[in-house]
């Protein structure tokens, strides 16, 4: 399997490597795209929020279930899906409150554990988020930065003919 490998400040390799053994309560997703954020590029570029290296970065995918061990769960194999990018550890005062995005211990895919920059990445099933056919490849993978605009405007609630203005600390 071919991954994208980042060892440090703008440090990376394309590896050839074994997939990943499987674990329980997780599946293996066959890539077929992934995005590259800025948070990608800020972390290539300063290092910023490296957790462990080398790792494989990208919480921006899009693939199809290659291979699952979980027989109570409503994934199956060949099944389009998408990655929840946040990793959460379920045990927490905001986890056991439903509200796993304030978790204490919160963390990414591509940081915590392997992410999408790889022909192949093993993802936790919580993390999974399946797509429906209608939606097509090259707009699933764009999932989690709709969502998160998504987010914005539902928290915003602007009224058809509002001004409302889009800044960011991108480049």
């Amino acid at each position: 399997m071919k991954a994208v490998r980042l060892y440090g400040i703008r440090e990376v390799k394309i590896e050839h490597s074994s997939p990943p053994t499987l674990k329980s309560g997780w599946a293996r997703v066959q890539v077929h795209a992934a995005g590259i954020c800025g948070s990608d590029l800020h972390n290539f570029i300063t290092g910023k929020w490296f957790s462990r290296l080398p790792v494989t970065p990208g919480h921006e995918l899009f693939g199809v279930i290659a291979e699952i061990n979980e027989s109570e769960s409503l994934f199956r194999v060949g099944m389009r899906v998408v990655a929840d990018s946040r990793v959460w550890c379920g045990s927490c005062f905001f986890c056991l409150a439903g509200e796993n995005n304030l978790c204490e211990e919160l963390g990414f895919v591509g940081e915590v554990f392997d992410g999408g920059f790889a022909e192949e990445v093993i993802l936790p099933l919580q993390n999974l988020l399946i797509v429906p056919d209608s939606v097509p490849d090259d707009i699933a993978v764009l999932s989690e930065p709709l969502g998160v605009a998504l987010r914005v405007i539902n928290q915003l609630n602007p009224s058809a003919g509002d001004t409302v203005c889009v800044a960011g600390g991108g480049r």
